[in-house]
């Protein structure tokens, strides 16, 4: 009887602590995304895009962007993504050119600048592709709640599993939402809208 009540109590305990470490500093959940109520700063940090010239948080202000966290020998993930970002791209352009799209690499082993270049190319011109140290890759995961591991293949080749979310930040290079890669392009768009204001 006791052991079921503090059973009790545990469970009761955890599922409130869930409860408030969900809902923290959240202004609204609905069924598609998250938007913070408080929007979050970024620590600085360098790397380098796919036409070799230096990213940092200085590259996230001045407009909105849409940052993905990724890898070009991804085999299915990545690809709808950036396929969505640019139908996003495209619904958004014309009312709002200035939005950034990036790709983020959590495989920097093999996605160097050239590698990236071609990749993203195959999308849109104009998207980003983002690699560095991987050092500094891990502390901008850290900070907007990235998990990226690698993981071994029976080939002795390997694979990557990450975070598939799409993250908003706003022209004060904050991050600002959540955008689920359950997401249509429509919706990402209507979300991007609603937050451009």
């Amino acid at each position: 009887m006791r052991l079921q009540k503090l059973l009790f109590i545990f469970i009761l305990t955890f599922s409130t602590l869930g409860l408030c470490y969900a809902h923290a500093g959240i202004e609204a959940v609905n069924d598609s995304y998250t938007v913070f109520s408080t929007p979050r700063n970024l620590q600085p940090f360098q790397l380098t895009t796919n036409k070799n010239t230096a990213f940092t948080e200085k590259n996230l202000q001045n407009h909105w962007t849409l940052l993905f966290f990724g890898f070009t020998h991804c085999p299915r993930i990545c690809p709808v993504t950036l396929a969505k970002m640019e139908q996003v791209n495209k619904q958004l352009h014309a009312k709002n050119p200035s939005v950034q799209y990036v790709l983020v690499t959590v495989d920097p082993d093999r996605d160097t600048t050239t590698v990236l270049d071609e990749y993203v190319n195959k999308f849109n011109s104009a998207f980003v592709g983002v690699t560095g140290k991987e050092k500094m890759l891990q502390q901008l995961e850290k900070q907007l709640g990235v998990v990226a591991q690698r993981v071994p293949e029976a080939n002795g080749d390997y694979s990557m599993e990450h975070s598939t979310s799409i993250l908003l930040v706003n022209p004060q290079g904050q991050w600002v939402g959540i955008l689920p890669y359950s997401m249509s392009s429509k919706a990402i768009a209507q979300a991007v809208e609603k937050a451009i204001g």
